[in-house]
Protein backbone atom coordinates (compact mmCIF):
# COMPACT_ATOMS: atom_id res chain seq x y z
CA UNK A 1 0.00 0.00 0.00
CA UNK A 2 1.24 3.45 -0.88
CA UNK A 3 0.92 6.08 1.39
CA UNK A 4 1.47 9.88 0.88
CA UNK A 5 1.74 12.54 3.51
CA UNK A 6 1.34 15.90 2.87
CA UNK A 7 3.31 18.74 4.91
CA UNK A 8 5.99 15.84 5.68
CA UNK A 9 8.41 18.72 7.53
CA UNK A 10 5.59 19.55 10.44
CA UNK A 11 5.72 17.87 13.98
CA UNK A 12 2.39 16.08 13.60
CA UNK A 13 3.40 14.66 10.07
CA UNK A 14 6.87 13.89 10.91
CA UNK A 15 6.07 11.77 13.85
CA UNK A 16 3.40 9.64 11.57
CA UNK A 17 5.42 9.46 8.95
CA UNK A 18 8.07 7.27 11.02
CA UNK A 19 5.74 5.79 13.04
CA UNK A 20 4.22 4.44 9.66
CA UNK A 21 7.68 3.65 8.45
CA UNK A 22 8.47 1.73 12.27
CA UNK A 23 4.93 0.07 12.25
CA UNK A 24 3.84 -1.10 9.44
CA UNK A 25 4.78 -2.78 5.77
CA UNK A 26 3.29 0.46 3.92
CA UNK A 27 5.33 2.38 0.88
CA UNK A 28 5.60 5.71 3.24
CA UNK A 29 6.22 8.90 0.62
CA UNK A 30 6.70 12.57 2.24
CA UNK A 31 6.47 15.62 0.60
CA UNK A 32 7.11 19.18 2.02
CA UNK A 33 7.65 22.51 0.97
CA UNK A 34 11.02 22.49 3.24
CA UNK A 35 13.75 20.33 1.99
CA UNK A 36 14.74 17.96 4.26
CA UNK A 37 16.36 14.42 4.55
CA UNK A 38 12.58 12.54 5.19
CA UNK A 39 10.82 13.91 2.42
CA UNK A 40 10.67 11.96 -1.37
CA UNK A 41 8.75 15.22 -3.07
CA UNK A 42 8.85 18.73 -3.00
CA UNK A 43 5.40 20.38 -2.46
CA UNK A 44 4.15 23.34 -2.12
CA UNK A 45 0.27 23.97 -0.68
CA UNK A 46 -2.28 23.75 -3.96
CA UNK A 47 0.59 22.02 -6.86
CA UNK A 48 -0.66 19.49 -8.73
CA UNK A 49 0.64 15.94 -7.97
CA UNK A 50 2.82 15.15 -10.58
CA UNK A 51 4.09 11.73 -8.89
CA UNK A 52 4.30 8.63 -11.18
CA UNK A 53 3.14 6.59 -8.15
CA UNK A 54 -0.22 5.14 -7.25
CA UNK A 55 -1.43 6.51 -4.08
CA UNK A 56 -3.82 4.51 -2.19
CA UNK A 57 -4.23 7.03 0.75
CA UNK A 58 -3.16 10.63 1.06
CA UNK A 59 -2.74 12.59 4.22
CA UNK A 60 -3.37 15.85 4.44
CA UNK A 61 -1.45 17.60 6.80
CA UNK A 62 -0.12 21.29 5.00
CA UNK A 63 -1.52 24.76 6.42
CA UNK A 64 0.84 27.55 5.14
CA UNK A 65 1.17 30.28 8.54
CA UNK A 66 3.08 32.12 5.95
CA UNK A 67 0.03 33.17 4.05
CA UNK A 68 -2.58 32.30 6.74
CA UNK A 69 -5.40 33.44 4.71
CA UNK A 70 -8.60 31.45 2.71
CA UNK A 71 -7.36 32.32 -0.49
CA UNK A 72 -3.82 30.55 0.04
CA UNK A 73 -4.85 27.83 2.94
CA UNK A 74 -8.41 27.00 1.67
CA UNK A 75 -8.43 26.99 -2.03
CA UNK A 76 -5.37 25.33 -2.30
CA UNK A 77 -6.43 22.96 0.02
CA UNK A 78 -9.24 22.12 -2.15
CA UNK A 79 -7.29 22.22 -4.98
CA UNK A 80 -4.78 19.33 -4.23
CA UNK A 81 -7.82 17.12 -2.95
CA UNK A 82 -9.89 18.19 -6.05
CA UNK A 83 -6.36 16.43 -7.92
CA UNK A 84 -6.24 13.37 -5.44
CA UNK A 85 -10.36 13.14 -5.89
CA UNK A 86 -9.48 13.09 -10.12
CA UNK A 87 -6.79 10.57 -9.88
CA UNK A 88 -8.77 7.59 -8.07
CA UNK A 89 -6.99 7.66 -4.70
CA UNK A 90 -8.96 5.58 -2.03
CA UNK A 91 -8.62 7.57 0.42
CA UNK A 92 -7.95 10.94 1.69
CA UNK A 93 -7.24 12.20 5.02
CA UNK A 94 -7.95 15.42 5.99
CA UNK A 95 -6.22 16.51 9.29
CA UNK A 96 -8.14 19.18 10.80
CA UNK A 97 -8.09 20.78 14.19
CA UNK A 98 -10.36 20.93 17.68
CA UNK A 99 -10.63 24.54 16.64
CA UNK A 100 -12.89 24.02 13.29
CA UNK A 101 -15.93 25.34 14.00
CA UNK A 102 -18.73 27.63 12.81
CA UNK A 103 -17.74 30.02 15.37
CA UNK A 104 -14.07 30.02 15.18
CA UNK A 105 -12.49 33.02 16.77
CA UNK A 106 -9.38 32.11 15.06
CA UNK A 107 -8.17 32.38 11.13
CA UNK A 108 -6.76 28.96 11.21
CA UNK A 109 -9.95 27.41 12.83
CA UNK A 110 -11.93 28.84 10.53
CA UNK A 111 -9.77 27.94 7.70
CA UNK A 112 -9.78 24.20 8.40
CA UNK A 113 -13.50 24.83 9.07
CA UNK A 114 -13.91 25.73 5.33
CA UNK A 115 -12.23 22.44 4.34
CA UNK A 116 -14.22 20.22 6.18
CA UNK A 117 -17.30 21.87 4.19
CA UNK A 118 -15.86 21.38 0.87
CA UNK A 119 -14.82 18.15 2.08
CA UNK A 120 -18.74 17.14 3.69
CA UNK A 121 -19.90 18.60 0.43
CA UNK A 122 -18.64 15.94 -1.88
CA UNK A 123 -21.05 13.37 -0.90
CA UNK A 124 -18.15 10.78 -1.76
CA UNK A 125 -19.54 7.14 -0.14
CA UNK A 126 -16.50 7.48 2.91
CA UNK A 127 -13.96 8.35 0.56
CA UNK A 128 -12.85 11.10 2.49
CA UNK A 129 -11.60 11.05 6.73
CA UNK A 130 -11.72 14.37 8.75
CA UNK A 131 -9.42 13.83 11.98
CA UNK A 132 -10.26 16.79 14.33
CA UNK A 133 -7.28 16.18 16.97
CA UNK A 134 -7.03 18.54 20.47
CA UNK A 135 -3.24 19.79 21.08
CA UNK A 136 -0.59 17.01 20.36
CA UNK A 137 1.26 16.39 23.19
CA UNK A 138 4.99 15.91 22.03
CA UNK A 139 8.49 17.12 21.64
CA UNK A 140 7.23 19.51 18.88
CA UNK A 141 4.45 21.72 17.48
CA UNK A 142 2.61 24.13 19.97
CA UNK A 143 2.58 21.92 23.04
CA UNK A 144 6.56 22.15 22.96
CA UNK A 145 5.94 26.16 22.53
CA UNK A 146 3.80 26.54 25.49
CA UNK A 147 6.17 24.07 27.35
CA UNK A 148 9.00 26.55 26.59
CA UNK A 149 6.25 29.31 27.62
CA UNK A 150 5.50 27.79 31.17
CA UNK A 151 9.22 26.95 31.99
CA UNK A 152 10.36 30.90 31.05
CA UNK A 153 7.51 32.69 32.69
CA UNK A 154 6.45 29.91 35.26
CA UNK A 155 2.86 31.17 34.45
CA UNK A 156 0.34 28.53 32.19
CA UNK A 157 -2.44 30.65 30.79
CA UNK A 158 -5.70 28.63 30.15
CA UNK A 159 -7.78 30.33 27.53
CA UNK A 160 -11.07 30.31 28.15
CA UNK A 161 -9.98 30.51 32.11
CA UNK A 162 -11.46 27.11 33.69
CA UNK A 163 -15.01 27.01 31.99
CA UNK A 164 -13.34 24.71 29.39
CA UNK A 165 -11.11 21.88 29.13
CA UNK A 166 -8.39 21.51 26.97
CA UNK A 167 -8.37 18.21 24.50
CA UNK A 168 -5.23 16.81 23.95
CA UNK A 169 -3.65 13.51 22.52
CA UNK A 170 -0.50 12.44 23.01
CA UNK A 171 1.63 11.53 19.35
CA UNK A 172 1.82 8.25 19.71
CA UNK A 173 -1.74 7.79 20.75
CA UNK A 174 -2.74 9.87 18.12
CA UNK A 175 -0.38 7.81 15.36
CA UNK A 176 -1.85 4.74 16.68
CA UNK A 177 -5.13 5.52 15.64
CA UNK A 178 -4.83 7.26 12.64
Amino acid sequence: MNILILGASGFIASNFSNYLKKHSNFRVYNASRKISSINNFHYNLGDEPLYEIDFDYVFHFSYDFNFDNENNNVSKTVKTMSHFYKLGVKKQVFISSYSAHKYSQSLYGQNKYRIEKFIKSLNDNNSNIIIRPGLVVGDGGLYKKISKWVIKYKMLLLPYGRKKNIPFIFSDDLNYHM
